[in-house]
């Protein structure tokens, strides 16, 4: 059985990241650069990457448990925006 759940796990995953590599197909700057960003600016864990109008809207905490959202240009890599709550 937990084969079975890791299988079902890194096929939902794997399927959630489809949509998000389709549409950056054209742009400069990659999701995994993007990652990268999120992680040196204090994302630990990932919940939800989206891009959408010409950005990486990356969504995450840190290791203390603080919400991250951060918004990063998918064209030159430039953070554009960052939010923290508890």
């Amino acid at each position: 059985m937990r084969k079975f759940m890791t299988f079902v796990f890194a096929a939902a995953l794997a399927g959630a990241s489809l949509p998000a590599l389709a549409q950056s197909a054209g742009s400069e700057f990659s999701m995994q650069r993007a990652l990268f960003v999120a992680r040196n600016i204090g994302i630990a864990g990932i919940s939800q990457i989206e891009f959408y109008d010409g950005k990486w809207q990356i969504e995450g905490h840190a290791p203390d448990g603080q919400n991250i959202e951060v918004e990063i240009d998918a064209e030159t890599g430039a953070i554009m925006n960052v939010d923290r709550w508890w």
